[in-house]
């Protein structure tokens, strides 16, 4: 059914949510993930308690990953 034209359509199906769907122009333009979730500087200057529990939380974490595996080879970065 998706491969037939629009035209071979009746009127319930043009109008029906579903076929509009499937009939609906794919080109849409879509926000990369890095552009949507990058934190700027105006971010963090709107919410600093944020920002500063998370870069201590990093820091825990990093801690925590060197002790535990050590420092990462170069190479396997």
């Amino acid at each position: 059914m998706s491969n037939l034209p629009t035209t071979f359509l009746t009127h319930s199906q043009r109008v029906c949510r579903l076929y509009r769907a499937l009939f609906a122009p794919t080109h849409r333009e879509h926000w990369s993930a890095r552009l949507a979730y990058r934190q700027t500087s105006i971010r963090k200057a709107q919410y600093p308690p944020y920002f500063a529990m998370r870069e201590k939380r990093k820091k825990v974490y990093m801690d925590w990953y060197v002790k535990r595996y050590g420092i990462p080879d170069p190479s396997m970065m």
